[in-house]
């Protein structure tokens, strides 16, 4: 699980740099916002932030991030306002037809294209030349369209898998490194009466990147469906299901729940994230660990991102949204916030000497794991893994009895999706 300082560098800088590619494309809307306040040590003035975090871990971070503002900044008032992860793009979207929104925004930029077009963010390039670290940012942590930064990345995020080493050990069992040695082990503890595997098999775009790195080590390269690995894929992992080593409730768990139901100790496995890292050694009352995704022919790459940071179009508070980020997301203080309380991994070159980074027996993984990754695909691709790709999946692990209809279908209609003009 350890690699070489120098090796482990290149690995995070290649991960991170795979993660902002998935915003590279093309169109943008036009910022129609009034930038009414001005940076300043002191003075008032509100923000409203919107977000999805669910994890306890990730939530006292933002709570810490806006802490730490206000301390410099006492007059200043941040409303934290949650949107479910699957409502998040239509309401910021419903939200600027109306010409309101919030001042920023830290959710999934897979979709700034959309959100763009739909003036729902603006650009934020004149505000990141403001910021104290902007040469420190690995430049590609920007997501970038047509000279326009759409968004940052204040941190990247993938998931990896996660093993009960008390139940594995009860079975005389290693860590898989293969999808045949993971069969081995699911066949193993169901058969024992423990459970098996965990992951968010909801039918959205989550249960697409969770399931990512299962389908990649057996040939399967979204948005290249349309061949007989991605039928072979739904046969073998819907098989997972019909035995039992996957819980068809998975369908209706996402990555926070599926988390929880781990650290209760009673499953062998879970795929899910280094956001989960402190939330791990918080609740946890057994031995785990964090092993690199099982391969097959080919290896298990996840895909790589993080939450963005965006600022809203119609901010009435546009100077003073983008001073919030830059002391706080985007500062070194900040990252190491983030990286100390939910193990993301951090978006400043300076960082990547970070103690954590070299000796964390659990992010060191993470890291490894970043060097073997893919990017998020943006535009329709991205559309079509959240309406057809993800759904399929989810539908998979509810044990179909037909998975290679499942597959036929999802190749069908994901053609259709990719057709459409973006």
């Amino acid at each position: 699980m350890r690699v070489a300082l120098a090796r482990r560098r290149r690995l995070l800088a290649v991960g991170l740099s795979i993660a902002a590619a998935g915003g590279i494309a093309a169109g943008c809307g036009s910022s129609s916002s009034k930038e009414s306040s001005k940076p300043g040590s002191g003075g008032g003035g509100s923000l409203t932030v919107w977000h999805y975090f669910a994890v306890d871990t990730q939530t006292a971070v933002l709570k810490q991030q806006d802490a730490s503002f206000i301390a410099k900044h006492p007059g200043v008032k941040i409303k934290l306002v949650f949107v479910p992860f699957a409502n998040m793009n239509q309401k910021l979207i419903a939200a600027a037809a109306a010409g309101t929104g919030p001042d920023v925004i830290i959710a999934d930029g897979a979709g700034s294209v959309q959100l763009a077009a739909a003036h729902a963010i603006k650009d934020m390039t004149s505000c990141v030349d403001t910021w104290s670290a902007k040469d420190d940012l690995l430049p590609v942590s920007k997501r970038v369209v047509d000279g326009k930064t759409l968004g940052v990345l204040p941190y990247g995020n993938l998931v990896a898998l996660w093993y009960n080493k008390t139940i594995l050990d009860k079975y005389h069992l290693k860590p898989p490194t293969t999808l045949d040695e993971m069969e081995t082990d699911l066949a193993t503890v169901t058969k024992g009466g423990d459970k098996g595997l965990l992951l968010d098999g909801t039918p959205t775009f989550t249960s697409a990147w969770s399931a990512q790195g299962l389908f990649t080590a057996q040939g399967v390269e979204y948005p290249n469906i349309d061949t007989p690995a991605t039928t072979s894929a739904f046969q073998r992992l819907g098989g997972w299901a019909s035995k039992g080593w996957v819980p068809r409730d998975v369908t209706s768990m996402d990555q926070p729940t599926a988390m929880n139901k781990f650290l209760t100790g009673k499953y062998a496995f879970t795929i899910n994230g280094n956001w989960e890292i402190e939330h791990a050694k918080k609740d946890a009352k057994f031995d785990y660990g964090v092993t690199t995704l099982p391969n097959g022919a080919d290896p298990g790459r996840p895909y790589i991102s993080g939450e963005t940071a965006m600022l809203g179009n119609f901010s009435k508070n546009g100077a003073l949204a983008c001073q919030y980020l830059n002391e706080t997301w985007f500062s070194p203080a900040g990252q190491r916030l983030t990286l100390k309380g939910i193990g993301s991994l951090p978006m400043l070159k300076s960082l990547q000497d970070e103690p954590q980074l070299k000796s964390d027996p659990i992010i060191s993984v993470f890291v490894k794991q970043a060097s073997n990754a893919t990017s998020v695909p943006p535009g329709n691709q991205f559309t079509g893994n959240s309406t057809v790709w993800g759904p399929a999946i989810s539908k998979m692990w509810a044990g179909n009895d037909n998975p290679a209809g499942l597959a036929k279908k999802a190749m069908a209609d994901l053609k259709g999706v990719l057709a459409k003009k973006e």
